[in-house]
């Protein structure tokens, strides 16, 4: 079992500061593929919002719009499926993206009681102005590891979510 103890924790009854991650005794959370991979994506986000949040487009979002804009006339529940979430999560994402214009829904030519989705006008601009950025943050991210690594890294995450018959 991996064990990472940063330094002893003092004896606190204050609610934790900036900072305290460092005194925390982390046990054998390290060790866990999960939690490095969770602790590797919010590290990502947080990177994403910092270099592109100006454009007001979380990574989920820009995920979507690129299904969307890819996939015209995509479901909801295709939507929901590509990424593994559940319809209830999905909707107020595609809510507030419809609210500002992004993406449209339209009811499906054959049964009128579902919607289908596709990307308005301002989300294509929109999309387009990430993209062109979005290579120097991939970029920033990829030099991190090197080309190689990097590569690697996708096909052991790839493998890991294929690995039950996933897809995606």
């Amino acid at each position: 079992m991996f064990t990472r103890k940063i330094r002893p924790m003092e004896a606190r009854h204050d609610p934790p500061q900036k900072g305290d991650e460092e005194t925390l005794d982390y046990r054998e959370l390290p060790g866990y593929l999960g939690y490095q991979i969770r602790r590797t994506q919010s590290w990502i986000f947080e990177r994403f919002m910092e270099d592109l949040g100006d454009l007001d487009l979380t990574p989920g979002a820009f995920g979507m719009l690129t299904l969307i804009r890819a996939n015209p006339g995509i479901t909801q529940m295709q939507l929901s499926r590509a990424f593994g979430i559940d319809k209830s999560t999905l909707s107020p994402v595609l809510a507030r993206l419809e609210r500002r214009g992004l993406i449209r829904r339209e009811p499906m030519a054959h049964d009128r009681r579902f919607n289908v989705l596709r990307i308005a006008p301002q989300g294509e601009a929109q999309l387009d102005a990430l993209l062109h950025r979005l290579a120097d943050f991939e970029g920033r991210m990829t030099a991190r590891l090197g080309p190689e690594k990097a590569a690697q890294l996708i096909s052991l995450l790839v493998e890991l979510r294929e690995g039950d018959g996933a897809a995606g």
